[in-house]
C-alpha cells in the first residue's frame, strides 16, 4: 500500500492545477508528473523490495516467505499504474469524469473475471497475477483513451523526467 502514497499525492495537486489552467498546459502537467511518477514508483518499488526480502520473515517468519514473491507481482502492475492514477485525476480537472467511470467499470469486469479463473487453479498466486492484469488493462485503457483526448502518445509517459523539468512546470 506505501507505493500508492506518491501518485495520490501528486494527482491531489495536480488536481487543482488542473481546474485552474487551460487544457493544454493541464496536460503537459499530467504528462511531465505521470512521467516523474512512474520512475520514482519504480524506485520506491526496488527499495521496498529490497526491505521486504529481509523484513517479512524476519517479523512474521519463514512461513510468510511467498509474501516476498507475490509483492514483485503487484509491483510489477503498480508501476505502470502510477499513470492511470494521474491520468485519472487530469480526465477530473478538465471535466472527463464519465471516462473515469467507465474505467473503473472495465477494471472491475476485468478483476473479477480473473479472479474467478485465477484463484481457484492458482491461489494466492493467481489473486497477484489477477490484480497485475487488471492494473495493466487500466493503465492500457487511460493510456489510450490520452491519445485519442489529448493527442498524446502512450510513450510519452515513459520518457524519464528531468529534474529541472519539474522545477519549471510552474506549478
Amino acid at each position: 500500500q506505501l507505493i500508492w502514497i506518491l501518485p495520490n499525492a501528486i494527482s491531489s495537486v495536480l488536481l487543482n492545477y488542473y481546474q485552474e489552467t487551460n487544457k493544454e498546459h493541464s496536460v503537459q502537467l499530467g504528462l511531465l508528473y505521470g512521467s516523474f511518477s512512474v520512475y520514482a514508483t519504480f524506485i520506491a518499488a526496488i527499495v521496498l523490495s529490497c526491505l521486504y526480502y529481509y523484513v517479512i520473515p524476519l517479523i512474521y517468519g519463514n512461513q510468510f516467505e511467498q509474501v516476498f514473491d507475490l509483492c514483485l507481482i503487484l509491483f510489477a502492475g503498480t508501476i505502470p499504474f502510477t499513470i492511470a492514477i494521474i491520468v485519472a485525476n487530469l480526465n477530473s480537472g478538465i471535466g472527463f469524469i464519465r471516462i473515469n467511470l467507465f474505467a473503473t467499470i472495465f477494471v472491475f469486469t476485468i478483476g473479477i473475471v480473473l479472479n474467478i479463473v485465477l484463484i481457484p487453479a492458482y491461489g494466492l498466486r493467481g489473486a497477484a497475477f489477477g490484480k497485475l492484469i487488471s492494473y495493466i488493462a487500466g493503465t492500457a485503457f487511460h493510456l489510450v483513451v490520452t491519445g485519442y483526448l489529448y493527442k498524446l502518445p502512450w510513450w510519452e509517459f515513459f520518457k524519464p523526467t528531468r529534474l529541472k523539468d519539474l522545477l519549471k512546470a510552474n506549478i
